[in-house]
This record gives C-alpha cells, structure tokens and sequence, in this order.
C-alpha cells in the first residue's frame, strides 16, 4: 500500500525526495515483473532510502517487494551454484550426482537450456552411452575437479578429503595445495556476532492484514461496530470510542494497525498498551497517539502520578490513512507512525502481560501480530 503527500494531492509540488521514492518503487515493480530480482533489490533500496531520507510517508508494499527480490535473488544464486555442481560431476563421469544436482538446479530456476543439457548427459552415463569416470592415470584431475565442484557447493569435509586425494597422486602440487587451504578455511567456524539487543529495531514492521471480526470487541462503554471490512470505533463521529483487541501480548511482538481518521484540528485517536489491572498500580499505560485534538504524533504514560510524554512527532498527520504500530524488545518499547518512531519507553517490565486497546474517534481496517525476535 501506498500514500502520496498531502501536498502532491492539493496540486503542490511533489518533493524531490517523494518523486525518487515514487520512481525507484515503480522501477523495482518492473524489474519484479521482468524477474530481475538483483535490480529489484537495489531499486527497493533505494525507494525506502529515498523515504527515510526525505522523512516522507513509506511505501508499505517496499518491504514485502524487497523481502521478495532479496530471496529470489538468493535462488538464482543457489541455482547458479547447483547448475555448476551438476557440470562439475558431468566431467568426472558421475551420472547421479550429476542429476540431482541439475534438479535441483532447475527447481531455483537456473538456466533451462543448459540445465536440460546437463540432465540429457547424466541420463546418458546412468544408461551407460556415455564415457565412463576417468581412467586410473588420471585419478590426479579427478580429485582436484572434484575438490573444486565441493568447493563450489561449500561441502568443505568433502573438499578436503579429495584435495588431500589429489595430492597423494601428486606431491606438493599447488593447485591442490591452494584447494586444500581453501577448504579448511571454508570450514573454521564463523567467529561469533557481537550481541545486538536492539537488532529487531532494524527489522520491517509488519504490515497489517485484513481484520477478523473476532479481532475487537467494544470496552469502557462504547458501541463501536464491525461493519463491512473495518470496525469502527465510535458509534457516533463526534464521540470518542474504545475497542479491545481480543488476544494478550507477552513477550516480544510487533503490532501494527491500520487506521482511518479525519486528521484535523480536532483529530483523537490513540493506541494503548495496558497492564492487567492488578498491575496498574505498579505499571505505566503506553499511549500511543496519532493525534490528540490536533497535535502531533506522541508517545505518552499514563500511571498513578499523571501522564509523561516519552516521544513526539514534528508535525500533525495529513493523511487520513496511517499506520500506528508497536515494537517491544526485552524492556524497551517503541511507538511508531507509518513507520517512523516517534517515542520509546523502558518503563514496562519484560515479563509484564500487555492489552492493546484503541480509542478515540476512527476506524482500524487491518491488524498483523508478530511475536518473538
């Protein structure tokens, strides 16, 4: 999903950094349409960059296209480096190997010409038309082609016995040699990350899907509805409403809600964390605002001794279509406009069991929970 400025839709000049957002999107759709998948990637890259930069409204659809292309592209890579594999065994006469290799080539996608090719020539050795593995004085090239198609498949225990075969046919042979210490590099275990506590900070937010009508239920008096494809939370556009969300959130979890509200000088709606009510004595409510009679977006806690504001925004919401969502991590917990933070809070234990409640006057039309990292 996609919103455009209010600026752009008066008649205004669209910014330079909107238009290169705009641009660079439509440009990855066309390379998703064409399964360029690495032109893909970078054009999605630069859209979300271009958004970040320019502190416009994110394409909701950027993250999902890129998740897409990144995985694609990973595909065709492992494609590449089966269709290699599947050659490589095709020198060495070694008809099944050879195979499954080339199938699973053409599973990710690899070249269909020169994967049919290769699986013509394996059904050929498997039946015996073709030439058998090399003769015994040539067990040297043998062992060293063979290091190199388990190199290529980063099969480094592989690798390495047939490098060390290849030596023993040939002493202090370099390439060999070389073989060998790229292999016992390939296995060294990866030296570990340092912690990143903070890491699901960088990670997309989810993007809300179509709402159940099991999601909401009315609370504190109100008469909100579901009707058609979104629940409304006022029964009454002047009223301010309240809805519960039917599930608890323990844990860590990403939220995100899409709402739609009249965006004005007198724009209320707001998306809370709660405690159970045993524990509001001791915990904080998060309050995540939107807008509160016109203001910017906010973060606020509300406990026993008032509200405190962690967070806000620059300036009032145009659209009146937005997503607002949470992100909890250990004890950290951070509030997010259409993708941009605009507060965050150690306030809330990591154990403390969270409702999701929203108010004021609009309406919520989608919903995702993730939980965990």
């Amino acid at each position: 999903m996609w919103y455009c400025a209010a600026g752009a839709l008066g008649g205004e000049s669209v910014p330079p950094a909107e238009k290169a957002c705009e641009a660079a999107l439509a440009a990855a759709r066309q390379a998703e349409q064409q399964a360029n998948w690495t032109l893909c990637e970078a054009l999605c890259r630069a859209a979300l960059k271009a958004a970040q930069e320019g502190k416009i409204e994110i394409p909701l659809d950027a993250s999902l296209l890129l998740a897409k292309a990144q995985k694609r592209a990973q595909e065709a890579l492992d494609g590449r480096l089966e269709l290699r594999a599947g050659q490589r065994y095709l020198e060495l006469g070694r008809g099944e190997e050879a195979y499954q290799a080339l199938l699973r080539a053409k599973q990710l996608g690899a070249e269909p010409k020169e994967v049919e090719d290769g699986l013509r020539k394996a059904r050929e050795i498997l039946d015996g038309a073709a030439a058998p593995a090399p003769p015994a004085e040539n067990r040297y090239l043998a062992k060293l082609q063979e290091g190199r198609a388990m190199l290529d498949r980063r099969d480094w225990r592989a690798a390495e016995l047939a490098f060390l075969a290849a030596l023993a046919e040939r002493p202090g042979d370099e390439q060999a040699k070389a073989g060998l210490a790229q292999a016992r590099e390939g296995a060294k275990p990866p030296e570990p990350a340092p912690p990143e506590p903070v890491r699901l900070a960088e990670s997309p937010l989810p993007v809300p899907a179509a709402l159940a009508r099991e999601d909401w239920k009315p609370s504190g008096g109100s008469f909100g509805q579901f009707t058609g494809r979104q629940y409304v939370v006022n029964e009454n556009q002047s009223d301010d409403g309240e809805a519960k969300y039917a599930k608890a959130l323990s844990g860590d979890f990403r939220v995100s809600v899409l709402v739609v509200a009249q965006m004005d000088y007198n724009a209320k709606f707001h998306l809370d964390l709660r405690p159970e009510k045993e524990q509001r004595d001791k915990i904080p409510t998060l309050e995540g605002w939107a807008s509160e009679k016109g203001s910017p977006p906010k973060l606020t806690l509300l406990d026993r001794s008032g509200r405190k504001e962690a967070g806000s925004g620059a300036a009032r919401l145009q659209a009146t279509a937005f997503v607002l969502s949470f992100r909890r991590l250990g004890e950290r917990i951070s509030f997010y406009v259409d993708g941009q933070k605009i507060g965050e809070t150690l306030a809330v234990p990591k154990d403390a069991t969270l409702y999701l409640y929203a108010g004021g006057r609009g309406a919520m039309q989608g919903i995702k929970v993730e939980t965990g990292p």
